[in-house]
């Protein structure tokens, strides 16, 4: 099908990625309609800033296999994310948007459909999915031990990922922004979505946070949407993304920088980071099938 520029689409998905020749293939299968449950290509599309680096994706095969991806390579300010994203916020032409800051990871079947689902029963909301690891652990602690791509290739092989995503719970954890659960308040998402107006009304990500992968920069923008005024919180149970190891400075170290985070953020914010309480009336939407069952944490 011939993906025109004509037809607005519902939904916007940004996507960053720098450095992800291997990982970003596998993002968009797992974004694509043969994939992806009940949704229709035209309903959206998906924006690719690729933030430049001497190991740049194939453009031309990723455009031509995913019809309804649009490619951009940013050379202005190839190390911010936060440049990234808002520069795929002015680019878009969907009515909804959802900001995905790492290219690396992978997606549950029902994401896009829950997006849909969520736009038909809330003018204005604030949607976040959870946050997996592909792996026995988080890749802090797997990555030291040995865990690499080429681990991570055979534990994907292993399940058949493409023709059941949902097995992809099957070889992962909670991230540790997710390390609560299904029901309690996370630190951030790697999709993080919202009607387009909302998140011009937020000025689009931060750009002041510029150390390495961008800090707190999307534990930030979370938490300004999470407090946008008549909007209603919503988790999506069931589905996830799921990090892929690419020696991410946040996700794939043993010491990540959290200090130097912390300190950002401070020096932005004018006060410290902390991570927002769940609000009473958050929203849950989908379900919990046999295989994502298995994370439901009873807490005090």
């Amino acid at each position: 099908m011939y993906f025109s520029l004509l037809n607005k689409p519902k939904i916007s998905l940004i996507l960053v990625a720098y450095k992800m020749s291997r990982e970003v293939p596998r993002t968009l299968q797992s974004l694509a309609t043969s994939y992806q449950k009940n949704i229709k290509e035209q309903d959206y599309e998906i924006i690719l800033v690729e933030n430049f680096s001497d190991d740049l994706l194939d453009s031309q095969s990723l455009t031509k296999e995913h019809p309804n991806l649009r490619y951009f390579l940013n050379t202005t300010n190839p190390s911010s994310p936060s440049y990234a994203l808002n520069y795929g916020l002015n680019k878009s032409r969907g009515k909804h948007i959802a900001f995905c800051i790492d290219g690396a990871r992978m997606f549950s079947p029902g994401v896009l459909e829950g997006i849909l689902m969520t736009a038909k029963l809330y003018k204005n909301y604030v949607l976040a999915i959870h946050s997996f690891h592909l792996g026995n652990e988080v890749q802090n602690l797997s990555v030291p031990k040995g865990y690499n791509a080429e681990t991570e290739d055979k534990l994907l092989e292993s399940i058949a990922w493409s023709n059941n995503g949902y097995r992809l719970f099957e070889i992962s954890v909670f991230a540790a922004s997710s390390s609560g659960g299904w029901f309690s308040s996370i630190a951030e998402s790697n999709c993080i979505v919202m009607p387009k107006k909302s998140a011009l009304a937020l000025s689009g990500y931060c750009e002041k946070f510029i150390t390495l992968g961008g800090g707190y920069a999307n534990l930030d923008f979370y938490k300004r949407a999470q407090a946008l005024s008549d909007h209603q919180l919503v988790y999506f149970l069931g589905e996830g993304t799921f990090h892929q190891v690419h020696g991410g400075v946040a996700t794939n170290q043993p010491n990540p920088p959290f200090d130097q985070y912390l300190a950002e953020y401070k020096q932005i914010r004018e006060e410290s980071y902390s991570v927002s309480e769940l609000p009473e009336n958050t929203a849950y939407i989908g379900s919990l099938s046999s295989l994502s069952r298995k994370y439901i944490l009873i807490t005090n």
